[in-house]
């Protein structure tokens, strides 16, 4: 299990009632995203190239891991799926 994620008791619960999720302090993900992320283990200043970005779930969590310093490259051969993660990224600044 991912050490920094939050599970859910079950799929019932309403995505908007989670705190911070509208401010964006939290944000859904998959565990497999949060497993990559961590794995990788992206420290500030190194440049990384998320080359399966989708919505940009992964993208975000290394931005964190490598606090916004660096140079991060969000891909994907599927420009829709990249363009749906677009209010994510705004959202988490």
């Amino acid at each position: 299990y991912s050490p920094v994620g939050i599970r859910l008791p079950s799929r019932a619960v309403a995505l908007g009632a989670i705190p911070g999720l509208r401010e964006g302090v939290v944000d859904p993900q998959d565990e497999g995203s949060q497993l990559v992320a961590l794995l990788l283990g992206a420290k500030p200043g190194e440049h990384v190239v998320d080359y399966c970005a989708g919505a940009g779930g992964k993208t975000l969590a290394l931005a964190a891991q490598m606090r916004n310093k660096g140079r991060l490259v969000a891909m994907d051969v599927d420009h829709a799926r990249l363009e749906r993660g677009a209010p994510r990224r705004k959202k988490a600044g």
